[in-house]
């Protein structure tokens, strides 16, 4: 596959938002500091890889190495917003480690990878989730969304937007806060303007941090992106 440099432009004076392999653009309506989002496919880009991204690389399967591979190229394309250029996203376990000072995250499914960042100074976490569409149903629905999540649903698919809002919620707390969070912890209150809010169902060390971010949904490539930002206070 041929890959050029990817096509950006600014939705806001903060944002730039790039999108590679022919990838139709799309636009989240925030403006938050300046963060970077670039969307890329999935296809197996492990002769990019940098030398801190290598080890474990050989012993991964072949989906694997696609995925992984596919996720820090569009992070390292990400981080070029933010004029860091040739710096490896390594990894602790399966969690990235961005450089100091940088917060992100990175997401990816079979078809499609995605990766936002910005600087700590602006913002405290981000979370972002893709998941293909009318993944969640029945009883996969039934065990992660609450009753009042489902009784929520205003749309055929919004059971797997609210699971990804769940992932891109956790994504985005976990690493300031360091708790485990159950998919019954967090309840998400969908808008259809295509934002979201997210609460916490029970006492814990992340609930101020969850119900001080805010969430923006909205369909992508036969898919569902979900962003959540948490700001600096």
């Amino acid at each position: 596959m041929t890959v050029g440099a990817p096509y950006h432009w600014r939705m806001a004076p903060t944002h730039r938002f790039g999108f590679l392999d022919g990838i139709e653009p799309f636009e989240l309506p925030f403006a938050e500091p300046r963060v970077g989002l670039v969307c890329g496919r999935v296809h197996d880009h492990s002769e990019g890889l940098l030398r801190g991204e290598l080890p474990g690389v050989a012993r991964m399967g072949d989906v694997r190495r696609r995925e992984y591979s596919s996720g820090r190229r569009v992070a390292r394309h990400a981080l070029e917003v933010l004029d860091i250029r040739g710096v490896a996203v390594t990894a602790r376990g399966r969690l990235p480690v961005w450089p100091v000072g940088i917060v992100g995250s990175i997401t990816h499914s079979r078809v499609l990878a995605l990766a936002m960042v910005g600087r700590r100074m602006d913002i405290a976490g981000i979370g972002v989730d893709l998941e293909l569409e009318r993944r969640v149903t029945g009883q996969l629905a039934r065990r992660v969304l609450l009753p009042r999540e489902r009784e929520r649903v205003v749309e055929k698919d919004w059971a797997t937007m609210l699971f990804a809002a769940k992932e891109a919620v956790y994504k985005a707390v976990n690493p300031l806060v360091g708790e485990y969070l159950a998919f019954a912890d967090v309840e998400i209150s969908a808008r259809t303007d295509g934002t979201y809010g997210a609460a916490m169902t029970r006492l814990g060390e992340s609930k101020a941090v969850v119900e001080g971010g805010r969430g923006w949904f909205q369909r992508v490539d036969g898919h569902w992106l979900c962003v959540f930002l948490v700001p600096n206070h």
